[in-house]
């Protein structure tokens, strides 16, 4: 998830849909807020892949539109453009 406040825009990557492309275009105008970060597991835990890596890899390491809408006041939450219908 990214956040500009100068652009006032919201991105949160959405699995298989171009998002890593998206975000590496977005990364300058914008900065991943810590609370949101959520560090990649080990791949490989000795001999075999690491579970919470497939899981992370899968889902885990994309923040949920939720999530950030009760982190920011209504007010910027809405201000913003995030591309959520609601």
């Amino acid at each position: 998830m990214l956040i500009s406040y100068s652009h006032q825009f919201i991105f949160f990557h959405v699995t298989k849909a171009a998002g890593t492309s998206v975000k590496a275009v977005l990364e300058p105008y914008a900065q991943q807020p810590e609370k949101f970060k959520i560090n990649r597991p080990p791949r490989m835990l000795g001999e075999q892949i690491n579970p919470l890596y497939e899981m992370w890899e899968s889902s885990l390491w994309h923040a949920k539109a939720r999530d950030m809408q009760k982190e920011l006041s209504e007010e910027v939450y809405n201000n913003f453009y995030t591309g959520d219908p609601t």
